[in-house]
């Protein structure tokens, strides 16, 4: 009939972001609301079935934290197979970023960062992560948002290195923070260029019941690109 439905959870599960394998294989990414909040991953055939080389139903689910709050909201295909996977989850009272590598037959990649699971908190409020991805050289950006106060919060971009340290070759220590002149300011969507620089598309409120359209453009190495727009964001 054209559609697909399969229950992961007793209680409520969503689907954020796909990618289509070489071979046709669908893998889709998102969470489900149990007891815990985990992450989950469903391999179909080209079909449309469950792959059942994909740890053996199709089905992969990944516990962060135990008892805690965790969603994911992209994945990313390597070279290699590879599954890249990033979002964000509870952490004491704050949010932190998580970054997860799954082999091609759905278990966590122990070669990053020793047991597939890359977790960091930035400074002391929380952070949202919602885009990913993969520069040519193999290194992963990740994008969102993150409180840089209670009452603020600006455009984050994050990059890693293949193996899930931060590059330091971006912006110092693999951080950049922008605040794009409001109090919240959400970053949802992130590309690469065929020259290496870093395209993400957010938006600011400009007061309660106004949002804006910003486009900003990065340098490889971090810093805004003051040739787009001269000086590297564009609101509409």
């Amino acid at each position: 009939g054209g559609k697909v439905t399969k229950r992961v959870a007793s209680y409520q599960a969503e689907a954020q972001s796909l990618v289509v394998q070489k071979d046709g294989k669908i893998v889709v990414v998102g969470y489900r609301e149990n007891l815990d909040n985990d992450i989950v991953i469903v391999r179909y055939n080209e079909n449309g079935s469950l792959d059942t080389t994909f740890d053996h139903d199709g089905i992969v689910t990944t516990t962060v934290f135990r008892y805690q709050y965790c969603k994911a909201y992209s994945i990313v295909l390597q070279t290699d197979g590879k599954l890249l996977v990033s979002g964000f989850s509870s952490f004491g009272n704050n949010l932190i970023i998580v970054l997860l590598r799954y082999n091609i037959n759905g278990s966590l990649d122990t070669s990053f960062n020793h047991s597939g699971i890359v977790t960091l908190a930035i400074g002391s409020y929380s952070t949202h992560i919602y885009s990913m991805a993969l520069q040519r050289d193999g290194k992963i950006v990740v994008t969102g948002d993150t409180h840089t106060s209670i009452n603020d919060m600006d455009v984050l971009v994050v990059r890693f290195n293949i193996d899930g340290t931060l590059d330091k070759s971006f912006d110092t220590d693999g951080i950049v923070i922008t605040d794009i002149g409001n109090f919240i300011d959400i970053c949802h969507s992130i590309v690469i260029q065929e020259d290496g620089k870093i395209l993400v598309a957010a938006n600011k409120f400009a007061d309660l019941n106004v949002s804006l359209i910003v486009m900003l453009r990065y340098n490889s190495n971090g810093s805004l690109d003051t040739t787009f727009d001269h000086d590297g964001m564009l609101n509409t």
